[in-house]
């Protein structure tokens, strides 16, 4: 009576429909629902009688007085009981309802979702669902070309993110006639070889030997724009940071090793040790420089030393840097374990692309394709598939190393045009944190995560040269926040690591701590299949910020086989 005089109470007619078996239970468990130190002790279940049932069936109290009324003015009524506003409050909005026959418990729809239904844009992403009923509308969710950016596809196996990314590729490169890479680590992005609008616009190759369409690739071939000694260290980095190799020793020795393979070939041209008998151009340079034979390498053009050393960077690959590496470990005295240790992690990891079938696709040799031609011409889609039969490492060094490449040859060329034009290139990285981690980043439990200086200078730095990149992960734990921050477009779909929901909460520009983020994490974890949170967050207007609830287009398109993928693209 005093918690309601300070603070407001309520006559209310709490009513249970049983029939005559839940009439026990309600007698016991109704007493166990209202206890603490704010209820008043015993709480008793009274049987109504059958003149209380045409109340409770039209949802009205009864207003049929008591026959002693503690107030005596007339507010008393039969079947009332006094509740404080917490205990109303538990009765009229509970934090789960019911839906159904009473079979299921949802959680309801955090706050904090918005609505659009006038959104402008192109790109039909998918349709936005009620954040008030969950229901699907029939409203778009669009994206004009000023606000596609840096896109994170958040959300564990099977919950719909890659459906996602692939809505957003084919509609953004049809629509804006985008060059557009997909770095897919399996083989589940082909349907796009057949998806409407891009007939003609598709290419795919594989990295796993043996694969129809294989790419036949000297990953240490200097590229056609890129200068051999920014390749040479960007190799050692890329490489130490996808096999998670020790910075101070194991690159080190890495990078030493591949600059002794790269002079003794006349790559590095100018180089101050390299040897006098590459300082010249050679006959066996190619026929390309039959007419500079004996020409000092120094005197030349850039663009004629540049094809020059793209020309010798053919004769050497990884085999010839294992070779190094193993020669100097030969070396090592046995009783010295810890250059040995480092030396033998560095093999460890080479070891799988110079054995097999994958040491003759990525060997030396002058068939080797330049990896720029892998990327779509005017516009288009090139597949890189990873397949199921190379190892996880070696995916994702390969993969990686081909991002690198692809994005440093688009950043020269559009440095040697007018920036005006717009954004025109994009990457899709899958299994984005292990291209961008490393292969072991999981084991590190708790630890920071940390990426190749390559890739975070990508990713921070792409957007002024018209590259928009974008990743694909059930981990964003594993992906280093200077990456994460730049992604200002996010689909999240269910996310049930708490590490990981903290970050897509933080993302979300929702509170990653406390006591609000709760009903945030509960709603990540029970997301269904195909459903989506999305935030666009690039725009001038603080309205067109908020989060929404959507469902994102399917791209119905058949998954082509081997067979119809050699004949409609041939074998190479």
């Amino acid at each position: 009576m005093n918690h309601a005089t300070a603070e407001g109470g309520f006559l209310t007619s709490a009513m249970l429909l049983v029939d005559a078996k839940g009439a026990a239970a309600a007698e016991s468990l109704v007493p166990q629902a209202f206890h603490g130190p704010n209820a008043p002790t015993p709480v008793m279940t009274v049987m109504a009688g059958e003149a209380l049932r045409p109340h409770v069936l039209a949802l009205r109290p009864s207003l049929d007085r008591a026959a002693s009324d503690p107030f005596d003015v007339g507010l008393w009524t039969r079947w009332g009981t006094l509740h404080t506003p917490e205990m109303v409050a538990a009765l009229t909005a509970p934090n789960l309802f019911e839906e159904g026959l009473a079979v299921t418990v949802q959680e309801r729809i955090p706050a904090g979702l918005a609505f659009y239904p006038d959104a402008s844009g192109e790109v039909a992403l998918g349709h936005q669902v009620s954040p008030e009923t969950g229901d699907l509308t029939a409203v778009p969710l669009k994206l004009s070309r000023e606000r596609h950016f840096h896109t994170a596809f958040i959300g564990d196996t099977g919950y719909g993110k890659s459906v996602a990314a692939v809505r957003l590729v084919l509609e953004t490169t049809v629509k804006w006639k985008m060059r557009t890479l997909v770095l897919d680590f399996g083989a589940g992005w082909r349907q796009l070889l057949n998806a409407p609008g891009l007939e003609g616009r598709v290419d795919i190759r594989q990295l796993s030997p043996g694969g129809v369409r294989p790419l036949r690739w000297n990953p240490l071939q200097i590229g056609r724009h890129i200068l051999p000694e920014v390749q040479w260290r960007a190799f050692c980095d890329i490489f130490g940071a996808v096999a998670r190799l020790g910075v101070r020793r194991q690159v080190a020795e890495l990078r030493e090793a591949l600059r002794r393979v790269y002079l003794r070939a006349g790559v590095l041209i100018d180089d101050p040790e390299l040897p006098p008998d590459w300082a010249v151009v050679r006959s066996d340079d190619g026929v390309e420089f039959s007419g500079m034979v004996g020409s000092q390498t120094g005197r030349l053009l850039p663009p004629e030393r540049q094809k020059l050393a793209v020309a010798r960077s053919r004769r050497v690959g990884l085999a010839e840097l294992y070779a190094e590496i193993e020669n100097k470990l030969s070396l090592i005295p046995p009783r010295d374990t810890m250059l040995r240790g480092v030396l033998e992690g560095i093999l460890f990891r080479l070891h799988p692309l110079v054995q097999g079938a994958a040491a003759r696709q990525y060997a030396a040799g002058p068939d080797a394709v330049d990896i720029n031609e892998v990327a779509p011409g005017d516009w288009g889609v090139a597949i890189l598939e990873g397949g199921a039969f190379l190892d996880e490492f070696s995916k994702a060094f390969l993969l990686g190393w081909t991002a690198w490449h692809i994005y440093n040859d688009a950043v020269v060329q559009r440095m040697r045009r007018a920036r005006s034009e717009p954004a025109h290139i994009q990457i899709v990285f899958e299994e984005a944190n292990k291209i961008l981690s490393g292969v072991d980043a999981g084991e590190e439990e708790g630890g920071a995560a940390s990426t190749a200086e390559q890739f975070a200078a990508m990713w921070r730095d792409s957007r002024k040269y018209g590259i928009w990149l974008h990743l694909i992960t059930q981990s964003p734990s594993l992906i280093p926040s200077g990456i994460l921050s730049s992604c200002n477009n996010v689909f999240a779909g269910q996310v049930k690591n708490r590490r990981d929901q903290d970050v897509v909460i933080g993302m979300l520009h929702k509170s990653p701590v406390g006591f609000t983020d709760e009903v945030w994490r509960r709603f990540l974890a029970s997301l269904p299949v195909a459903r989506s949170v999305v935030k666009l967050g690039y725009a001038f207007d603080r309205a067109l910020l908020e989060p929404v609830y959507v469902q994102p287009l399917i791209v119905r398109a058949r998954e082509p086989d081997d067979e119809e993928i050699v004949e409609r693209l041939g074998r190479g």
